[in-house]
């Protein structure tokens, strides 16, 4: 976590916490700027104000919605010497290492070239798309048709991303377009997270094969 904090006067030290815990110092602040202002606009002298960044690394956080927050310190000289720490400012993040939860639905063909494709996902996606017989992905949007597929055997693999990058991918549905059998839905298959975090995913697909008449 990258921030800049502007404070009055000359501090000792900017701190943090995470999640309302322990305060705990930031090292090695680098000062950018400092600035003059009018007496009376600050209490105490010298009346400036000072610009800093840093930066936080934050380990070993839990997957959910936290919280930071600078704390700026002062230290008092005289006769009530004392040393104050002030909030200054709280920011909030989420932390998301879990694939998304990507579920295909019985999806049934419209004629001997075509067939739809149903899915469901858990949580707001930022990419979607399909891989048909391994070639290139083709982006989209939500629920498709597949039109125009030659007969024979064909493959085909469904990906997503969530909003935080992670990725999500079924296993190969294998399904067959043809003159004799006539697929009426996807096959079975079960999708596979592709980060490094685990997901129970389910993707739910039933195939049979009706003979046509003679």
């Amino acid at each position: 976590m990258n921030f800049t904090v502007t404070v009055p006067n000359a501090i000792n030290e900017v701190s943090y916490s995470v999640d309302n815990g322990s305060i705990q110092r930031i090292p090695n602040l680098e000062k950018v700027s400092e600035e003059s202002v009018p007496q009376g606009t600050i209490l105490l002298p010298p009346y400036i104000k000072v610009t800093y960044t840093g930066t936080l690394v934050l380990n070993d956080l839990s997957e959910g919605n936290h919280w930071v927050t600078i704390y700026q310190g002062y230290q008092y000289t005289g006769r009530w010497a004392r040393y104050e720490i002030e909030v200054w400012a709280t920011a909030e993040f989420l932390i998301d290492a879990s694939p998304p939860i990507l579920k295909i639905l019985e999806s049934t063909n419209t004629s001997s070239q075509q067939v739809t494709l149903n899915f469901t996902i858990n949580e707001p996606a930022s990419w979607i798309a399909y891989s048909l017989d391994q070639q290139t992905n083709i982006t989209i949007s939500g629920n498709t048709t597949l039109a125009g597929l030659y007969e024979g055997s064909h493959n085909l693999i469904v990906y997503a991303n969530d909003t935080a990058g992670n990725m999500v991918s079924s296993q190969t549905i294998y399904f067959t377009i043809g003159t004799e059998s006539v697929p009426e839905s996807f096959p079975t298959a079960i999708a596979a997270a592709t980060s490094g975090a685990s997901a129970a995913i389910i993707v739910a697909l039933l195939v049979y094969f009706k003979k046509r008449k003679h």
